[in-house]
């Protein structure tokens, strides 16, 4: 099963970079955006533009499910790398007063998991001597944040006057979100690929598994994905957004069978009609 999870090792993007590259969309359609105030508009689209001029689709990552989470002391060797790229062995242990074993330990970890990378530096004889950087995995591993971007672009989403613009983003959003989990998840029968999406989902921090219901599996998702963007109005569009992502990477029609919204200790989905495997 693990060499069929990584048959395509393209990371997830997260879906606030994703609204950034249909909104820059929006606008060479001529869409409205006239919603914003005029105040917040230059900055918010300035800030739009720019993350979506970086093709952070192709990037060729490891997939995020195999990661194991960072440890605390390798973090600190991640906080540094983010404040002056280019440190030595000998650097390390000066800043974190500990011995050149332990930096070397720390830093194996790193590199293995894809979040560094070292640079050979100088030539000739003796012992080869390397300087370590943050990969764009590290450095977006080291303290980037989409949560801010994510919220404020849900807002504004929310106050686009036409509907069927309103409709049609969010449906183009989940279609490639979708489609980014379905690119992780190998080729089997529905029940396999829906027990692959709650490791997935579990692995984001997201706690997931599958049930059975009558005659049907059920996703079990026990904890909301997006808490920011429900809010106190209890936005139930949020909600059928993540069924749409769910049917896209599942390739099969998934409907929300219970929601936490209405009292109950999780949310559930579940395909629409039977599947035999």
């Amino acid at each position: 099963m693990a060499q069929s999870l990584q048959k395509n090792p393209r990371t997830i993007i997260p879906w606030s970079t994703h609204l950034c590259h249909f909104i820059r969309n929006a606008a060479c359609l001529n869409w409205p955006i006239g919603y914003t105030s005029n105040a917040i508009a230059p900055l918010l689209w300035g800030n739009l533009l720019h993350f979506a001029s970086t093709d952070v689709i192709s990037m060729e990552l490891k997939p995020q499910y195999n990661d194991a989470p960072t440890r605390p002391v390798d973090q600190l060797v991640l906080d540094l790398l983010r404040r002056q790229a280019g440190l030595s062995v000998t650097d390390l242990m000066e800043r974190l007063e500990v011995t050149a074993t332990a930096i070397r330990q720390r830093l194996d970890r790193l590199e293995e998991s894809g979040l560094i990378e070292r640079r050979k530096q100088g030539v000739g004889r003796g012992r080869p001597s390397f300087n370590y950087f943050l990969t764009a995995k590290g450095a977006r591993q080291a303290g980037v944040t989409y949560s801010d971007l994510a919220i404020a672009l849900w807002h504004e989403i929310k106050l686009i006057e036409s509907p069927e613009v309103k409709a049609t983003l969010i449906e183009r959003v989940s279609e490639r979100m979708g489609g980014s989990f379905r690119e992780l998840l190998a080729d089997g029968p529905l029940e396999d690929r829906m027990q692959l999406m709650a490791g997935l989902l579990t692995n984001r921090r997201i706690p997931s598994c599958m049930t059975s219901g009558v005659g049907l599996p059920i996703l079990e998702v026990q904890a909301c994905p997006y808490p920011d963007l429900v809010g106190h109005e209890h936005d139930r569009s949020v909600c059928n957004m993540e069924t749409k992502v769910l049917s896209t990477a599942l390739g099969h029609e998934m409907e929300l069978s219970q929601c936490r919204l209405d009292g109950h200790s999780c949310c559930q989905f579940k395909p629409t009609v039977a599947v035999l495997s």
